[in-house]
Formats: structure tokens, C-alpha cells, sequence
């Protein structure tokens, strides 16, 4: 049953076509077809894209996990700000329902840096107790997105399919060319930055995230007195992850893993 009475009322009137399928789905008040979507599976990089889309926005203006959501909303915890902000807008999101984004941009982690950060992230929160080993089978249990498998699979696909629709970026290549990711995704989003593009991934840089984090706080950090913004190191894994557990995981997601060039 819908949440909301809007919702409610959307369920009966979308199968007569009476009213717009993808903002049904998608839980908010309407979807513009000059939207763009920032998607990925949970701990993939897509906060940090938001503030680089951010600051490419507004310029000058200081931003902080408290304020974010003035730009570039979470459709999740920020619905009314999507409803406020001036199109055309950027929202966050990590549904894998690419049929109801007019845009997206998507962005992949190697799943062995996310689960690790994933991990840490539960472990901060007090939702999970227990080792790496036995969080890989949890992990699907403490969200409601589906497997990192699947949902990437999704997005490959639909990207193969609609190139002018999603663009998908490899979170180590945001990391190591941070430069040329950033002009592919702006020239994407037909984004003319305000401010120059190394001004913008210093604004954007995790020491600068976590320096403004602990000045200014955000939701994350007043439950579990821990930053956001950890590490974000492309690699990390290789320090956490046993040598088994790794061959289990490459096993698991090799078809993967080979179309985006993990090793």
C-alpha cells in the first residue's frame, strides 16, 4: 500500500493513464524530462558527485552535508526540496529504475571498495555486528536497492540501450582523472560550471568534505560520531580483504568485473 495519500491516489489513476508513471514510482511530485539523476548503488561515490555537480552550479558557495540538499536533493530524504529546487534539477537517488530517469549518471565502485566502506558505514551506525565475512551475506538485508551484481548489470545494460540517456562513470576514474571525468560528466549534464574545474575538485576534495563534516556536522555524524566521508581510497580493499575472500568475490562477479575492468 502507498504511503501517502498522494500515492494512494497515483496507484488508481497511473494504470488508466490519468497521471505520470515515472513520478509515481519514483515518489515524487513530478518528474521533468530535463531532470538528471545522480545513481548508484549505496557507497559508490555518488555524495561525493554531488558536491562536484554542486559547486558547478552555484560557484562560490560554501556547502556542507547540511545544506545539500538545496542543490542537489536526495529523493529520499530531501522530497521537498526536489519539489522546490529551479530545473533543471540533479537529484540523487539509488533505485535501479532507469526506465523512469529522462537522464542519468551513473557510478560504479569496484564492489570490493564497497563493501568495505559499506561495512564500515554499518558498523558506525550499530546496524550490523559482526566480521567482513559475514557482512557480504547481510549486506542485502540492511537495504532496499538489491545486489550490487544486479544493479550494476541493470545499468550496463540500460546504458548499451540509451547512450543518450546514462553515462557511466567509474568511480577510480573520478578518483585518478578527476580532471577529465568532470568535463565528460558536465558536458553530459550540459552543465557550463561557474567556476573553473580545479576550483571545483578542490572545493570537492575529501580533506576539504571532512574538514567542513566536522565543523558543521551532518545526519551521519550525530548517530554514529563518525565522518561521513572515510577514506574514499581506490583499492582499500587489498588491506581488508583476505586473499579466500577475495577469490569468493571474484568468482561471484567475474562477468562484472571483466565488462567494467576490475581485475
Amino acid at each position: 500500500m502507498p504511503k501517502t495519500f498522494r500515492q494512494y491516489l497515483r496507484s488508481i489513476l497511473v494504470p488508466l493513464g490519468l497521471a505520470d508513471e515515472r513520478a509515481y514510482r519514483l515518489a515524487l511530485k513530478d518528474v521533468f524530462n530535463d531532470d538528471t539523476f545522480l545513481v548508484s548503488f549505496p557507497k559508490s561515490g555518488n555524495t561525493w558527485l554531488r558536491f562536484l555537480i554542486a559547486y558547478a552550479l552555484i560557484g562560490d558557495r560554501m556547502l556542507s552535508m547540511r545544506t545539500i540538499d538545496e542543490i542537489v536533493p536526495d529523493i529520499y530524504s530531501a522530497r521537498e526540496s526536489a519539489d522546490q529546487i529551479q530545473r533543471p534539477r540533479f537529484l540523487k537517488a539509488h533505485d535501479p529504475l532507469f526506465d523512469y530517469y529522462p537522464k542519468c549518471v551513473y557510478v560504479v565502485r569496484d564492489y570490493r571498495d564497497v563493501l568495505v566502506s559499506y561495512y564500515h558505514y554499518h558498523i558506525a551506525l550499530g546496524s550490523f555486528k559482526g566480521d567482513l565475512a559475514t557482512y557480504i551475506d547481510a549486506m542485502n538485508t540492511l537495504h532496499p536497492f538489491g545486489t550490487w551484481k544486479d544493479h550494476v548489470s541493470k545499468a550496463l545494460l540500460f546504458a548499451q540501450k540509451h547512450p543518450d540517456r546514462m553515462l557511466i562513470v567509474r568511480y577510480e576514474d573520478l578518483v585518478n582523472q578527476t580532471e577529465d571525468s568532470l568535463v565528460r560528466i558536465l558536458q553530459f549534464c550540459k552543465i557550463t560550471p561557474k567556476l573553473s574545474i580545479k576550483e571545483i575538485i578542490s572545493k570537492s576534495s575529501f580533506s576539504e568534505l571532512r574538514a567542513i563534516e566536522d565543523k558543521e556536522g551532518s545526519e551521519f555524524k550525530d548517530i554514529s560520531d563518525k565522518n561521513f566521508f572515510r577514506e574514499g581510497i581506490v583499492g582499500s580493499w587489498n588491506n581488508t580483504i583476505s586473499a579466500k575472500l577475495s577469490e569468493t568475490i571474484l568468482e561471484r562477479h567475474r562477468d562484472v568485473f571483466s565488462q567494467l575492468g576490475y581485475s
